[in-house]
């Protein structure tokens, strides 16, 4: 991380007004093509300064606030400067540690995702939106040509297929020449009309992005490092100059998770937040049942008159029983940036599941008649399952004011949980136990971190529900040596967060 209270540190500020002074026609390509050389989904330590946040960061500073007017060139010093620039910018002096905290958690949203496979995520939205397994008579099926003008899983495979043409082609094509080689589309199964589509839907202009995503003034000079992008929607970049630029490949892929997936589905359809929520839940249950737990039951209606309804899952195996609460709240961008919206999260999300599994463990306690298959005899844990990760949601600091569930109690993302599940249900008890009984000063912000700790990397499988729906997904009708470019096998076991 940037070295933390020094009094000359630059502002962000600087590092936008340092941007500023290239054109974003002769910047963006630079950054792409440095994307484009990176080690996927991995923090490179022999590139130096170089980071693919801060090839991000530094693309949307062009984005939002460049101006073709300038005339200094991008020469070879150019990026060592800015990205030198980008890494101690951030003056943190006469913070309080709550500050520091909120800028923690900044940081972990900023770096993380860029060191976990984007395979993973749209293998498991493959799972949540397409694949058949999730057994839930709630659940409505959607036509994704509403949004996509084709299936999501076609949708999923042009997006895949353009991530790696644009990777392989240093982040940057003519747009008059095609993404694609002439026979990949059929190849893959798609048509030259769907590649075109998605294509266009990816793109935009610096002028639509600019007024699509202007930042308003509401975070503070700190949180500004971590604005949202307008990559986030629009990966690919119209130059208008016959140029289109991936300047940070890595959104293409972005695309198509959970996260992005919730705005396009809520624009098109009504409902759509609360059905994925009951998906959420659906994909805990098929997680929890790979993992082999002796008996998995779900929620319990335990009113008289009218409903009352408990936590969405629980979970025996042996002498302990895993009590779950799933939330699909998504979190909002300002509390991403490191603002105290983060709390509104935690009491919304965090704070009425540790309700939840309060009332419940109590109602196992008490042998209420409907919570009969669950002996009150059984070792109790609360697991709070949520779609997007709450990094600082296992922290003191921040729960310490929510309620006690009155059991160790663990928060953990779809991503945690899925490399808990791989574990078998045995050893998965074991190392929640290990986390939430840790005694030492580290708090788990990232409970992937913490399993890492708890185990030695050849006791980590990979989760087989999750690598088998991506073998489904991706270009399934390509040979396996056409396949090329996953990123897949390694990436992903642990996260560094540095500046």
């Amino acid at each position: 991380m940037n070295q933390l209270g020094r009094d000359n540190t630059p502002r962000w500020s600087e590092v936008t007004q340092a941007v500023k002074r290239h054109k974003p026609s002769e910047l963006l390509p630079k950054l792409a093509s440095m994307a484009a050389t990176l080690d996927n989904y991995s923090h490179d330590i022999s590139r130096g300064s170089i980071s693919p946040w801060a090839i991000a960061a530094l693309a949307r500073e062009s984005i939002l606030y460049g101006s073709e007017m300038r005339s200094k060139p991008v020469t070879e010093k150019t990026l060592p400067r800015l990205f030198n620039l980008f890494n101690t910018a951030g003056r943190t002096d006469g913070r309080s540690r709550r500050d520091l905290q909120l800028i923690m958690g900044a940081y972990m949203y900023e770096q993380i995702k860029f060191q976990v496979s984007p395979l993973y995520e749209i293998a498991r939205t493959y799972l949540l939106f397409v694949d058949q397994q999730l057994d839930d008579s709630r659940l409505p099926q959607r036509d994704w040509h509403d949004v996509f003008g084709m299936s999501l899983q076609e949708r999923m495979q042009a997006v895949f297929a353009i991530a790696v043409a644009m990777e392989e082609n240093g982040g940057q094509i003519s747009s008059t020449d095609g993404i694609l080689p002439d026979d990949l589309a059929g190849k893959i199964g798609l048509t030259n009309e769907q590649f075109e589509r998605t294509i266009n839907d990816l793109t935009t202009t610096i002028q639509h992005a600019r007024d699509a995503f202007a930042q308003k003034n509401e975070l503070g000079e700190l949180q500004k490092r971590f604005a949202v992008s307008p990559l986030a929607r629009y990966p690919l970049i119209d130059l208008q100059n016959g140029s289109l630029v991936a300047p940070q490949h890595f959104y293409i892929l972005q695309t198509m998770t959970i996260g992005n997936l919730f705005y396009r589905g809520t624009e098109t359809w009504e409902g759509f937040s609360e059905e994925l929520g009951k998906r959420v839940e659906a994909y805990t249950g098929l997680q929890l049942g790979y993992a082999g737990f002796d008996q998995v039951i779900p929620e319990i209606d335990y009113g008289t008159k009218s409903p009352m309804l408990s936590i969405d899952w629980f979970a025996q195996i042996e002498d302990t029983v895993l009590l779950i609460e799933c939330k699909s709240a998504k979190i909002s961008a300002d509390a991403i940036a490191g603002s105290t919206r983060i709390d509104t999260v935690l009491e919304n999300c965090i704070g009425r599941a540790r309700k939840q599994i309060k009332t419940s463990s109590e109602l196992i306690l008490s042998e209420h008649p409907k919570f009969h298959e669950i002996p009150k005899d059984l070792k109790q844990i609360g697991l709070i399952v949520t779609a997007e990760p709450i990094h600082c949601a296992n922290a003191k600091d921040f729960h310490g004011h929510l309620t006690d569930p009155g059991i160790p109690c663990l928060a953990v993302s779809l991503r945690e949980l899925e490399s808990l599940t791989a574990l078998g249900a045995t050893r998965m008890v074991q190392v929640i136990c290990d986390i939430v009984n840790d005694s030492g000063e580290q708090e788990p912000w990232s409970v992937q971190n913490a399993i890492n700790k708890s185990l030695k990397p050849e006791e980590i499988p990979e989760n087989r529900l999750i690598l088998k729906a991506y073998e489904r997904f991706v270009l399934p009708n390509l040979p396996h040596s056409e396949q090329i470019g996953t990123g897949w096998s390694e990436h992903g076991r642990s996260a560094h967060i540095g500046g």
